[in-house]
């Protein structure tokens, strides 16, 4: 286990040395090796860094670190507050070189980036716009330094990316369509000033290369989905690997691994390897567009292989309840959609239990006591007097709406269970009340109607689900009912 030598460092010769950022080099490390195992240890150590300097490049980068361990956590709230303090903190400072302009605005960049996720699955649709709007400011106005070209490429990709991903979650497609080809061609641009042999450059643009694929199968082109959802698999493993492992310079000015957690802002370890379980939910997600159930069922395990392990260790469990992550429940609800479309409704049924467990909802007091029926345990709360309180859960309630939808729908196709079916469904029809995706169609023209299963009515025209914003993304409605999620 790394240990940090904070016990013979104090006053001026610990901040002499904190303000030269070898020590927050050392702290962060820590922190991310064993956010997991020893969260308490972990967060203390960033805390105690803070209680030396609360300003300044440094300060930005250890508030940065605390808000990606609690993103882990589902606590959202806390998470756009230390992503804010981390943008103010970096951008008080005043570069001492180039190399530290370029840190001070991949922090902010992070941040950013960081903090329109937090709003999305929080609720916070028009803070995730502004959010959005800074990720492009710090885009354009940043990494202009020699050398740089790289990061001002990738933090031009990824910050068109998330402003066009909050357009297509308000329900904007025209312009999220607009948004996303301009991500593509930024992505797909070469520079021809530069060496004509570049390596690829697509492990620093995975999430961004998800978010177009994502849009594309809304569009109802799996396809290009499918595409597009290959190549972030592949980004999305380098990245996640690069993670693992931090670079330094050697006498030949050459990147070498040094065996060590990396520390950039723009690498987080469990964000990356999240971004790799998302883009399996998209590869499965455009394989059952096209009722391709084998390969649908083969991605989803790879990805619940992945969320189960990012997922696994004690102490992540026990801060949400003791539970699975909710990461899991999202790649359980499309397992279960994919068993009940296959015929194998026992196993469906034994996900959809787990799933609304995971989310803590309960129809049986959803009417009375809101606040029980979603689970106090997991943030969304209720007054009492039936209006839910949403946004403060560990998922967006269109994923909540959509597991209880799906519940009822296999519900009402199984014998004698008409009543159960219909508390799933009163209380999917309440989460879906506040949810973007009304604005596009009512439930059962989104989710299917509820005797789907038994070869009646129609699938509705679909969602995608986005696991790193624990959201359901709409779809452009059609007049072909679509079979994904």
């Amino acid at each position: 286990m790394q240990r940090l030598p904070l016990a013979s460092l104090a006053g001026s010769k610990f901040i002499r040395m904190f303000s030269s950022g070898d020590v927050v080099d050392e702290m962060i490390a820590y922190a991310r090796t064993n956010s997991k195992n020893n969260y308490y240890q972990a967060i203390d150590i960033l805390k105690s860094g803070l209680g030396f300097q609360q300003t300044g490049l440094n300060a930005g980068r250890l508030y940065l670190t605390q808000a990606e361990i609690l993103a882990d956590r589902s606590r959202w709230i806390d998470v756009s507050q230390l992503c804010r303090q981390a943008a103010a903190a970096a951008s008080e400072t005043q570069p001492s070189s180039p190399a530290e302009a370029l840190i001070m605005a991949e922090v902010e960049l992070s941040a950013a980036l960081i903090g329109t996720r937090a709003s999305l699955t929080q609720h916070k649709d028009a803070e995730a716009f502004q959010m959005a709007q800074q990720c492009l400011e710090v885009a354009r106005k940043s990494f202009t330094a020699t050398g740089a070209e790289d990061q001002r490429w990738q933090g031009l990709v990824l910050s068109h990316a998330i402003a066009a991903l909050a357009q297509h979650a308000a329900c904007d497609f025209e312009t999220a369509a607009e948004s996303f080809d301009e991500v593509m061609g930024i992505a797909d641009h070469i520079d021809q000033r530069g060496s004509p042999n570049k390596p690829n450059r697509d492990h620093l643009i995975a999430d961004a290369l998800k978010h177009v694929g994502a849009f594309r199968l809304a569009q109802n082109r799996p396809s290009d989905a499918a595409t597009l959802a290959s190549r972030a698999v592949e980004a999305a493993k380098k990245a996640a690997d690069a993670a693992k492992s931090s670079t330094k310079t050697n006498n030949n000015d050459e990147k070498e691994h040094d065996g060590s957690i990396s520390t950039d802002p723009m690498q987080p370890p469990t964000l990356c390897a999240e971004t790799a379980v998302d883009c399996r939910l998209l590869q499965a997600q455009a394989a059952m567009d096209t009722k391709d159930w084998e390969s649908a069922e083969n991605r989803l395990s790879e990805a619940l292989s992945g969320a189960e392990e990012l997922s696994s260790a004690s102490n992540t469990a026990s801060s949400i309840g003791g539970k699975p992550h909710p990461r899991v429940a999202i790649v359980l609800l499309l397992l279960a959609n994919v068993y009940s479309r296959t015929g194998k409704v026992t196993l469906a049924e034994g996900l959809y239990r787990e799933i609304v467990k995971i989310l803590d909802l309960n129809p049986a007091v959803a009417s009375s006591e809101p606040s029980i029926a979603l689970g106090l345990g997991g943030g969304i709360s209720g007054s009492g007097s039936g209006t839910l309180q949403l946004g403060l859960g560990p998922v967006h309630p269109s994923v909540s709406s959509l597991a209880a939808w799906r519940y009822a729908q296999l519900l009402t196709a199984l014998p004698r269970r008409s009543t159960e079916a219909t508390c799933w469904h009163q209380l999917a029809k309440e989460l879906y009340d506040d949810a973007p995706l009304r604005r596009v169609l009512e439930p059962a023209s989104v989710f299917g109607t509820l005797d789907h299963l038994q070869g009646k009515g129609d699938g509705g025209c679909g969602i995608v689900l986005d696991l790193m914003t624990r959201r359901a993304l709409p779809r452009a409605p059609t007049d072909t009912t679509v079979v994904g999620a």
